[in-house]
């Protein structure tokens, strides 16, 4: 991994870079991927909504989107909606960090081209747990 860039829209919202450089490198390494820069962005609703209309189709905000841009030395950017993060938490009845790092796994996943099903799952549940993610 060359380097995690993280952007982060609002200071409430905490991610310890380190720890998600450690995991993204681990993740894309594995998978070999292992070189590359990945750029995190950590935002809100208004921001994954308008990306998610423009892109998708979809007028209606989304807790992570992914975009792979296959460049040499780029493998993509994440989007995470932190307000989607803290209410999917309370939702599943585990910490917003927790949330946060499953979004950031699967969005990585979706970034290697892993699509939506079981064997996703799996993966994020593996990587969560090397991940010491409780």
């Amino acid at each position: 991994m060359d380097k995690v860039f993280l952007f982060n829209d609002n200071p409430r919202f905490r991610v310890q870079k380190a720890r998600l450089e450690r995991m993204a490198s681990c993740l894309l390494s594995s998978e070999g991927r292992g070189r590359g820069r990945v750029e995190v962005i950590l935002s809100g609703n208004r921001l994954l909504r308008r990306l998610n209309r423009r892109f998708r189709k979809k007028d209606r905000p989304t807790d992570v989107l992914s975009f792979n841009f296959n460049e040499k030395g780029f493998l993509g950017e994440l989007y995470l909606s932190m307000e989607r993060v803290t209410a999917q938490a309370k939702r599943f009845g585990v910490s917003r960090d927790r949330e946060t790092w499953r979004m950031i796994v699967h969005g990585l996943l979706h970034l290697l081209g892993h699509v939506h099903g079981e064997a996703m799952r799996e993966k994020e549940a593996a990587w969560l747990a090397k991940g010491g993610v409780r």
